[in-house]
């Protein structure tokens, strides 16, 4: 009887040895699972583009600006440009939208759509020099509505209207078609 409580006590000592190591190992599967949720979360954060619509006026310029404000690049999918509600797409087409009676002066632009914007840079997007122009677009600013939709390396994308604050979408960027604003 003796070498019988001997020997259970040998098992139930192996036994409380072998579920600590089941225990220790599913805590460590548990802890690695959670850390590289974690490593990924702050990869993607660490490439987190945030764009801004910038205007810079002043009495001799008028300039719309589009700035990367995140720690990442941020891939332009999609511009969409409105002159009191409705579509235009092309800066021209706005200024004519806007000021139908008058000739179109001569301005700037850069191509948006499919453009990388790096972290922290800005890209001047519209800009218009001509005289008396600043004054009447600083004016007719509220007329004039910009979309831009926008993606990160991970193909995360966010749209943002005006000067609001960017909003991530479940899906992809809307695809406009023939209502796309080509520059």
């Amino acid at each position: 009887m003796a070498e019988k409580q001997a020997k259970k006590r040998i098992i139930d000592a192996q036994m409380i040895i072998a579920l600590s190591a089941v225990l220790i190992s599913l805590c460590a599967v548990f802890i690695s699972v959670y850390e590289t949720w974690l490593m990924r979360k702050h990869q993607r954060l660490s490439v987190w583009p945030s764009l801004a619509v910038m205007t810079v006026m002043t009495p001799e310029k008028f300039e719309v600006q589009i700035r990367n404000n995140g720690t990442g690049p941020a891939l332009v999918k999609s511009v969409h440009v409105t002159v009191d509600g409705e579509t235009v797409t092309n800066w021209r087409g706005m200024l004519r939208k806007l000021y139908p009676d008058q000739p179109v002066p001569v301005f700037s632009r850069s191509q948006l759509n499919g453009r990388v914007i790096q972290s922290r840079e800005s890209v001047p997007a519209f800009s218009i020099e001509a005289e008396g122009w600043p004054n009447k677009l600083r004016r007719d600013i509220e007329r004039i509505g910009m979309t831009l939709c926008y993606s990160s390396i991970y193909e995360e994308c966010w749209v943002i209207e005006g000067d609001a604050e960017p909003t991530l979408l479940s899906g992809k960027c809307i695809d406009r078609g023939k209502e796309e604003f080509v520059q």
